[in-house]
């Protein structure tokens, strides 16, 4: 599903600092891997690097069998509406469109589908995170999580098999935070929707399948959370 191999990212302004120094991975369709690290220490580079959002590095990146730097920009523009859904800690709602104006968003991008199927897709995305009953509210009249929970929808709008997600826990406190963790494991274990979150929160880190763990630009480790416990456990 996702290959990274050898990625060394420099960004112009600090050319003797290399914020990625020869990363190399793999991940298979539908696992869930968190990735942490300090601040300043690469991750959510890769993960842009992974996504499609910055495609100036040394190295080769193939998702889903596309060769990432080979594409033209429409193609990776094509790459990332199509098989790929972000979510930030943002949120990046338009606070002028209600919610389901705002889950839609995509579909501006999409000309095959009807208005028909396209009001069927924003109720059923939606549905997936609860908040089909608020769809003509706006952002500003919504929670923290609620609006989290918007924009996931808006991520899972053009059905990706892959979801990214930069510290969507971040901007949460620890009840909203589980109950945004127990939506992405849901879509985890049931879609079988590739699941790549970059985080501080310990949490997440608990509930991932795999922990990869970056420091100063390359992955110190790469473990499965619950086997590394029962060996600690003896």
């Amino acid at each position: 599903m996702i290959s990274v191999q050898n990625v060394r990212k420099v960004y112009p302004t600090n050319p003797d600092f290399p914020v990625l120094r020869g990363v190399s991975l793999g991940i298979d369709a539908g696992e869930f891997v968190s990735i942490v690290g300090t601040s300043g220490s690469g991750k959510s580079t890769l993960l842009n690097v992974i996504g499609g959002l910055d495609n100036h590095y040394e190295g080769t990146v193939t998702v889903d069998s596309l060769e990432l730097k080979s594409l033209s920009d429409q193609d990776l523009s094509h790459f990332r509406n199509r098989k790929i859904g972000f979510v930030f800690q943002a949120f990046n709602l338009l606070n002028h469109l209600n919610c389901s104006e705002n889950v839609r968003l995509p579909s501006y991008f999409m000309s095959n589908l009807s208005e028909k199927e396209l009001n069927k897709r924003t109720t059923d995305c939606l549905d997936a995170v609860g908040l089909q009953k608020k769809a003509h509210q706006k952002p500003l009249t919504l929670s923290g999580g609620e609006r989290q929970r918007v924009a996931i929808a808006r991520a899972l709008f053009n059905e990706p098999k892959i979801l990214l997600c930069d510290e969507p826990t971040g901007s949460l406190d620890s009840k909203t935070g589980d109950k945004i963790l127990d939506l992405f494991e849901s879509l985890n274990r049931q879609s079988g929707i590739t699941l790549i979150i970059v985080t501080h929160d310990v949490r997440v880190s608990e509930r991932a399948g795999r922990l990869i763990r970056i420091e100063d630009g390359r992955i110190a480790s790469d473990t499965n959370p619950l086997q590394a416990l029962v060996e600690e456990g003896g």
